[in-house]
């Protein structure tokens, strides 16, 4: 693969979610503030699956069940989040400067490998916007803002 220094390339295996932040900064502390992206990578059979686990980073409090465990499964056009946390923690019990400081937003889903391209794109019942790019026989979705976050269930539907 011809890359040039400036580029680090990717590589996904078929069947992954990885969430990343994509916002440069100098240090991960920095980053706490930054939306997610979601990068779904489909397999033969048109399935993903990954896992996402978010905590404040520098103390003890996921001792305490201050954390969020995120799974996200996509099968038959639709991709869907679960969260679970050690002990039952609802959002507006952690602490001040915990897990509600944090950017918890997901910003962009982009799915690789459909095989079709879709009409229409649903998060949670609410249409959002998204680009269909072709790459040799399977197509490329990004779906911009789709107003979801980590730590939530949500669905969002590719018809």
């Amino acid at each position: 693969m011809d890359t040039p220094l400036e580029v680090i390339p990717m590589f996904l295996r078929g069947g992954s979610i990885v969430p990343r932040r994509d916002r440069v900064r100098r240090s991960s502390s920095l980053s706490k503030a930054d939306p997610y992206t979601l990068i779904v990578a489909l397999d033969k059979s048109g399935a993903a699956t990954g896992t996402l686990y978010v905590d404040d980073g520098r103390s003890y409090a996921f001792q305490k069940g201050e954390y969020i465990f995120n799974t996200f499964v996509f099968k038959q056009g639709k991709l869907t989040s679960t969260s679970s946390r050690l002990q039952a923690v609802s959002m507006a019990d952690l602490s001040d400067d915990g897990l509600e400081s944090l950017g918890m937003r997901i910003e962009r889903i982009i799915l690789v490998g459909a095989a079709t391209s879709p009409e229409k794109v649903v998060a949670n019942g609410v249409q959002a916007d998204f680009k269909v790019t072709s790459m040799g026989g399977v197509f490329m979705v990004v779906v911009k803002n789709p107003k979801i976050a980590v730590g939530h269930a949500w669905t969002v539907e590719f018809a």
